[in-house]
Order: C-alpha cells, then sequence, then structure tokens
C-alpha cells in the first residue's frame, strides 16, 4: 500500500513537471512565431507598463512575487538587417541614436543628407511595428563647439582639462558653462522638429556615453579628479580657493561637494526642462555604476575628500553619482530612472546593508520611497554572454522594472556572446513567468 501511494504520488508529480515544461515550451513557441500585432497601429509599451497597476517591490526582504506579463523588451543598436527576427524575438522597442556631432558639422550648418539618412532608419523602424526610444546626442560633441567658444572644457584641480578621445566621451561643459546649454537647447529643437516627437521615450544623461556624471576619476597620471575648476565653475564654487586633499577647518570640504553634486543634479533638471519643451512622452535618466551609497559623503568628507575611501577610489564621489540626491530632486512623474548597470553582481542584494545591494535594488529602493512611485528601467553593460542576460531578465523582473535594453545588437551576432535566440528563449521565459536564474537548470521552474 506505502509503495503505491509512492507510486501515485511520484506519477502526479512527473505531470506537475511535464505540465510545466510544456507551458514554458508553448509560451517559446508562441513568443517565437511573428507578432501579428506589429502590423497593428504602435502601442507605447512604456506608458501602457507604467499605467498598469504593480505592487512596489519590497527591497528589504529576499522574496519577491513573480507574475505572468509583459516586459518593454529593448535592443540598443541598429544596423537595419535585423527587424525582422527581431521583432519576431519578441523585441519590442529599439534605441534610434543621434549624434549632435553628425548633424551640425559646422556651425550653423545641418547635414541633410545625414537627416535624411535617419529619417529612412526611423521610418524602418516604425514600419517593422517597433517602439523607438530616442538617444539625442548631445553629449556626442561637435569639434566647432570647442573652436568657436570658451570654456568649453571641464578642468580639476591638478588644472587638466578634459579633452576626451572617445566619440561618446561628453567632454562639453554643460554642467557649468550656461552659454552651452543655449546650443544644446537649440540643437534639441530642431531634432524634435525634423524628427518629429513620436518617440517611446528620450533618454538623458549628458555626461560620458550618454550617462549623468561628470568626467573620469582618473585621467592622465591623477586620481580622484575633481571636474569644477575651469573659470565659470570658480566663479559658482562657495569655496573657490580650496581643493580636495586640503585641510577643511571652516567646512569647506562639505561645502565644497554639497555644491558640486547639486550642480549635476541641476543639469539633470535643466535637460528635463529642455526636452519637455518639444516633447511630452516619457524620459529615461540613466544612471551609471554603482553609486554613492549612505556614510559614503561622510567618510569622503572627514578626510576632506583625499581620495583615501573607497567611494573616492572607485570614483563614484568624484564623478558625481549620488542617485539620492538626484532622485529625489525629481518632480516629473513620467521620468523613469534606467540603471546601465542591471548586470551588475547580485550576491549580496539579501544582505541588510544597502551600500551593498546591486545598483538596481538600491534604486529601486529609492524610486519605490519617492513621493510619485518613479518606475525603473534598465540595461546591461556590454559583451554579456547568457548568464548576464539571464540575470539582467531576473533583476529586472525582482526589482518591478518596466522593461530592459539588452547592449548591444552587433554583438547577438558575434558568436562570442549572447545571441539573438539566446534574448528570444529569456523574453518568452519571462513573460511566461519562468525564468529561473540557476545556470545549471535547463528547464524552466517558477520564479515564485
Amino acid at each position: 500500500m506505502v509503495q503505491l501511494m509512492y507510486d501515485i504520488r511520484h506519477g502526479v508529480l512527473l505531470l506537475q513537471r511535464f505540465g510545466l515544461i510544456l507551458l514554458c515550451l508553448l509560451a517559446f513557441a508562441a513568443d517565437a512565431a511573428p507578432n501579428a500585432a506589429l502590423s497593428e497601429a504602435r502601442t507605447n509599451c512604456l506608458l501602457s507598463e507604467m499605467s498598469a497597476p504593480e505592487a512596489a517591490p519590497n527591497v528589504n526582504t529576499s522574496h519577491s512575487e513573480y507574475r505572468a506579463r509583459s516586459y518593454c523588451w529593448a535592443l540598443i543598436g541598429n544596423d537595419g538587417t535585423h527587424l525582422a527576427e527581431e521583432a519576431a524575438a519578441g523585441i519590442r522597442s529599439k534605441l534610434f541614436s543621434l549624434s549632435w556631432r553628425e548633424y551640425a558639422p559646422s556651425e550653423g550648418t545641418v547635414d541633410l543628407a545625414y537627416v535624411e539618412r535617419k529619417r529612412t532608419e526611423l521610418a524602418q523602424l516604425w514600419q517593422a511595428g517597433f517602439g523607438v526610444i530616442l538617444s539625442l546626442g548631445f553629449h556626442d560633441t561637435p569639434l566647432w563647439v570647442h573652436h568657436n567658444y570658451a570654456d568649453t572644457y571641464y578642468v580639476n584641480q591638478f588644472g587638466e582639462s578634459y579633452a576626451g578621445q572617445e566619440i561618446d566621451s561628453g567632454d562639453t561643459n554643460l554642467v557649468f558653462n550656461q552659454s552651452l546649454r543655449q546650443l544644446v537647447a537649440t540643437y534639441v529643437g530642431d531634432v524634435f522638429a525634423d524628427f518629429g516627437a513620436d518617440f517611446d521615450a528620450v533618454r538623458l544623461g549628458g555626461g560620458r556615453y550618454g550617462e549623468l556624471m561628470y568626467p573620469p576619476a582618473v585621467y592622465g597620471n591623477n586620481r580622484n579628479c575633481y571636474w569644477a575648476f575651469d573659470r565659470n565653475a570658480l566663479m559658482q564654487d562657495p569655496v573657490p580657493q580650496w581643493v580636495p586633499g586640503q585641510p577643511s577647518s571652516a567646512g569647506e570640504a562639505q561645502q565644497f561637494l554639497t555644491w558640486y553634486l547639486d550642480s549635476l543634479v541641476e543639469f539633470q533638471n535643466w535637460q528635463i526642462i529642455i526636452v519637455r519643451q518639444s516633447y511630452n512622452g516619457p524620459l529615461m535618466m540613466l544612471y551609471p555604476s554603482w553609486g554613492i551609497r549612505p556614510g559614503d559623503i561622510e567618510r569622503a568628507v572627514a578626510v576632506n575628500l583625499d581620495g583615501s575611501t573607497a567611494a573616492e577610489y572607485h570614483g563614484e564621489i568624484p564623478r558625481g553619482i549620488d542617485y539620492t540626491r538626484q532622485i529625489t530632486a525629481l518632480t516629473d512623474p513620467l521620468v523613469i530612472p534606467t540603471t546601465t548597470w542591471l548586470d551588475a553582481d547580485a550576491s549580496a542584494d539579501d544582505n541588510a546593508d544597502p551600500r551593498y545591494w546591486s545598483p538596481v535594488k538600491y534604486l529601486a529602493s529609492l524610486a519605490q520611497s519617492h513621493p510619485l512611485g518613479l518606475r525603473l528601467f534598465g540595461e546591461n553593460t556590454g559583451h554579456g554572454q547568457v548568464v548576464a542576460l539571464r540575470l539582467s531578465a531576473l533583476q529586472m523582473r525582482r526589482y518591478g522594472l518596466i522593461g530592459m535594453a539588452w547592449y548591444r545588437e552587433e554583438e547577438l551576432f558575434t558568436g562570442q556572446y549572447a545571441t539573438l535566440d539566446d534574448y528570444r528563449r529569456v523574453i518568452a521565459e519571462s513573460n511566461a513567468n519562468c525564468l529561473l536564474y540557476l545556470p545549471h537548470i535547463t528547464v524552466c521552474a517558477t520564479c515564485s
């Protein structure tokens, strides 16, 4: 009799497992099939998900509730040759990247051929059924800005000017030089006049790689670089004679750092104001890296910002990456805080100390406590293998993000990183509520 009962229970368990696997396989098949809805009118999945009822994730516990739902799956990069495959994989949005440098090769001149090429690219994305996320690209500055205007570079306490060697270096001093902001405002208005405003979202940040931050903390032979010593910055600095590392018996270190961090917050808010003159949809503010955590500022001030604390050594404080200050300052309910390190190590996310949380968990805690109930988005750092892809998707779900973008398209087809088929599977698993981040598990299982 005991053996019979064991056999029955064992059989029921096998049937349950088989049913779950079948459910997941059906989800894969449905997701791989061409999406008939792509030929219908486009809908903004970001707005749809932002308005959908969603319980805020409880970031103070290791338990998270998951449910089957559709996310805003996006892809960064577009060579135009894989649109049908990407749509069939379940990708709903693609990034449409512009460059101020390419748009305006000389002052007062617009490259009309460039505009037409980008209009064609935009039309192809729409025709393929994608929602489009706009990257304005004003961090990719034309050379004529530096040639024609004064005080265009950031300057650190060592007297070095930051002249970025990369296309996306964000080397134009838009934080402290107000005259340069007017050039950007004109460019932004021209972009919306040329391309319209039918975008699912617009990405903002304005610094290196288009993210919200000052230049690198390590530059040339110097470390712990603070970028607020150009002529315009010194006129605004409450302690212009003081430099990091000097004694601050009158509280100079605290005064300087408060002003330094607040200046980047003001730049964040200015970007929102400028874009709102032409566009009223979602705005993705790109928050990079690990971010300043509780106690970091106090520890750095205690040693006069001499670079010996961890947050300075790793560049979080010199680059101004103060998530708390920046998110607290948001007053627009359609701003979406966006982590650009969704695939960061999450092994300490169950730790009670927020200093060790992954960036997305820490951002989720700030969004959860914000009076506007802000929603999050995320993207990975690039060169991601399947493990990083699965981790990104799990973190997206665990912390209630609207969706995620995978960076980047060309890497999906090299054979060296996660592939488009890997992305398709993760999309299907996540939408069907059967993604489990365990590399050694080969069948899907429920997450709740």
